[in-house]
């Protein structure tokens, strides 16, 4: 019914979704007065949400009155250069699968091995994901597992991945890539950095820096454009890049 509207009746259809916005606002501020915890996933729902006219904007109206995910859970563990990416067997093999969760796991811990302070946290928690990963048995077509690592980490597994491709301990090349919480991966002021107190939540210096490495081996989406409910193009209030490496076992 309201993919109808927003059809043949747009401006009506933004004005039942704001009042939508501003029950669930209404709702989750009296939830927080009592206790709840609230942040917002990412999907611009403050930003919507102040849109409307909901009261979510902090005393000074210079920000939201909630923190962002990345702000509020994520922020700490980014702050090591911890983020998770993907790779993909090429093989569609689980047994390659199999073999990369070991291959991960004796790089982490190695990393966890030479690693201290808050960073060994970190590599405590990813030893005992990738260790336990295949039983959760969370795959759902492609071969692709996700794990946090830092930049060392990330480099140390895939030069491991490129080696077992070479040997023919793993059957195909792996596709390597990133996961959408990824450290760098999206600069957005109103999500990923809407907490930054210094002004650089509207550089996007974060994806620049990434699409100047990256833009060799794939292009960075400059902006997401959608179509608005009055039918015109907005640019979406983030930059996010994208970048894939494959690991083919060159030497």
């Amino acid at each position: 019914m309201l993919f109808l509207l927003r059809i043949h009746q747009p401006r009506y259809s933004r004005k039942l979704v704001q009042e939508s916005l501003r029950r669930h606002v209404l709702a989750i501020n009296k939830l927080v007065a009592k206790g709840m915890r609230f942040w917002d996933y990412g999907n611009s729902f403050l930003l919507e949400a102040s849109r409307a006219g909901a009261a979510v904007m902090n005393d000074d109206s210079t920000g939201f009155r909630y923190p962002s995910y990345v702000e509020d859970i994520m922020g700490d563990i980014f702050s090591l250069g911890f983020g998770p990416f993907r790779w993909v067997c090429t093989s569609g093999s689980s047994k390659d699968l199999e073999t990369t969760d070991a291959i991960a796991e004796k790089v982490v811990l190695e990393q966890l091995n030479d690693s201290h302070g808050p960073s060994s946290e970190q590599w405590n928690d990813n030893l005992l994901w990738i260790r336990s990963a295949g039983s959760h048995r969370l795959v759902v077509g492609s071969q692709a597992r996700i794990l946090y690592c830092n930049a060392p980490g990330r480099v140390a597994v895939a030069l491991a991945f490129n080696a077992a491709v070479a040997d023919g301990t793993l059957s195909a090349p792996i596709v390597l890539s990133r996961d959408h919480h990824d450290v760098s991966g999206t600069d957005s002021p109103y999500r990923e950095t809407s907490d930054v107190r210094d002004g650089s939540k509207f550089c996007a210096d974060m994806a620049v820096q990434v699409r100047i490495v990256a833009k060799t081996f794939n292009r960075a989406k400059e902006f997401f454009i959608r179509i608005s409910l009055e039918g015109q193009p907005e640019v979406l209030h983030g930059l996010p890049y994208t970048m894939v490496v494959v690991v083919v076992g060159a030497r």
